[in-house]
């Protein structure tokens, strides 16, 4: 998915990639592309208008797909919502969460309805640039800001600032929720990465990624061994084998690193 409004899809590995039927003008950016985790064929993309006066012009929303991309349908309700990130629950796929300019939507019907879970107006939770569900409790919700993490544990009747152990104003890039422990969040950021074993109360700074690679747009939980996590930043991509605590980088090149896939049958 890219910032002008385009989405490409490869069925060789990424040797080779073709254009889908979903065309966008260029001032649409594709912030967030989800896969339904039990039918491959369905997708959701969220958009948002690059512009910094959105024109409302029905180019926002959440659109879904399901055939593999050939189509794409705005979902009603999410018309000229600017979308900056999607999730959707691992073994609840009904459920999908949105996090937009203005705050969190849910829907628990595929995207048909949806619902804000976030407070109207809150000064602070809006701008949801990352999201995340614990995979064992439906009703916990993990929304990254501009400012700092927040978590609700109530399906989003309350919410919580969640940023102690974090330095001040951290842009929250990425949240990720231990599978095997959901006790257990990592969270990456402007100031690099953060584990947590209590679901956010408190946070400690992981070590060991050099000043120069902190800032850390994604990170990622092997989908096999679960000591294994993945960081995506501004000069690479970096691997710890034991859950945060030693890190290396992957390869030399200074690439800058925006998202993280892996095969889960490779």
């Amino acid at each position: 998915a890219t910032k002008n409004g385009q989405v490409y899809h490869s069925t060789n590995r990424g040797v080779r990639w073709t254009s889908l039927p979903f065309r966008l003008n260029a001032n649409a950016a594709l912030h967030a592309i989800v896969i339904h985790p039990e039918a491959s064929n369905v997708l959701y993309l969220g958009v948002a208008e690059n512009s910094a006066q959105p024109l409302n012009s029905g180019i926002s929303g959440v659109f879904r797909s399901d055939d593999e991309g050939q189509s794409w349908t705005l979902l009603p309700a999410t018309r000229d919502w600017p979308v900056l990130s999607l999730a959707i629950h691992p073994k609840q796929p009904q459920v999908i969460v949105a996090g937009t300019l203005q705050g969190v939507y849910r829907s628990e019907n595929a995207g048909a309805d949806w619902k804000r879970i976030s407070p109207l107006n809150h000064p602070d939770l809006k701008g949801v640039v990352s999201l995340a569900l614990d995979p064992t409790n439906v009703q916990v919700v993990y929304a990254g800001t501009p400012h700092l993490p927040w978590r609700t544990q109530d399906g989003g009747a309350s919410w919580t600032s969640i940023h102690q152990g974090m330095i001040d104003d951290s842009d929250m890039f990425s949240i990720a929720v231990d599978r095997t422990d959901t006790q257990r969040v990592f969270a990456s950021a402007c100031s690099g990465i953060y584990r947590s074993s209590s679901r956010g109360d408190l946070w400690t700074k992981m070590q060991g990624i050099p000043g120069t690679n902190r800032r850390t747009h994604i990170i990622l939980q092997d989908p096999v061994d679960e000591k294994i996590i993945y960081a995506g930043t501004t000069q690479g991509l970096w691997k710890s084998p034991e859950g945060g605590s030693t890190w290396q980088k992957t390869n030399p090149y200074p690439y800058v690193i925006n998202s993280i896939a892996i095969d889960p049958s490779d």
